[in-house]
């Protein structure tokens, strides 16, 4: 018992129910025995299954696209790499370059209008660099002048891709309500000492 709750499972003393130098006697149930090769076929059936998944959801992606624009009555064109940026109101300030940092308001939904994200829930807006964000952040951020509001309808090959993140399923399209509050050009952040991170945090 010592070994497998302190070693094995690496508790940082013994459960009370257990005493020092107890036996643990364990049951168990054969419930099934595969060879090796019906373990490959298992794995090669949940790799077909999930290829197959991820194929109809790629395929799945364009008519949604296309069937919020029409429900929506969206007829803006989208950019050369396929995002669709709507003015919403225009800034009468400077627009970012990609190697700015930006302070942005923003609303992230999926199609269906499900939240994922948003920094006025969390009552503060959210500053980052421009080109450390997905493409579609990075390229419609810079079309917005400060101060100004903009809807950005962004395909999954500008967004989070065929693996998607968190709440976004794979080959998600995205749209974004952001708010440019403010423009940090890189030169004026101050440069702060590096600190070592340990692996533990």
């Amino acid at each position: 018992a010592d070994s497998f709750y302190l070693k094995t499972q690496r508790f940082n003393e013994l459960p009370p129910f257990i005493k020092p130098g107890e036996n643990l006697v364990v049951t168990m149930k054969v419930l099934e025995v595969k060879s090796r090769a019906e373990l490959d076929k298992n794995q090669k059936e949940q790799q077909a299954e999930m290829e197959k998944m991820m194929a109809e959801r790629q395929a799945a992606e364009k008519p949604e696209l296309d069937k919020y624009l029409a429900d929506n009555k969206i007829t803006t064109k989208p950019t050369a790499s396929g995002l669709i940026f709507i003015d919403v109101k225009k800034g009468s300030g400077p627009k970012p370059k990609a190697t700015d940092n930006v302070v942005v308001h923003y609303t992230g939904t999926l199609l269906d209008g499900t939240k994922f994200d948003s920094s006025l829930d969390r009552g503060e807006p959210a500053t980052f660099p421009l080109n450390q964000v997905i493409p579609g952040w990075t390229e419609g951020i810079q079309l917005m002048s400060k101060g100004g509001k903009a809807k950005l309808i962004i395909p999954s090959n500008l967004g989070y891709g065929p693996q998607g993140t968190g709440p976004i399923p794979p080959f998600a399209s995205l749209v974004f309500e952001v708010e440019l509050l403010d423009i940090i050009d890189a030169k004026d952040i101050p440069t702060a000492p590096v600190q070592e991170i340990s692996a533990g945090q």
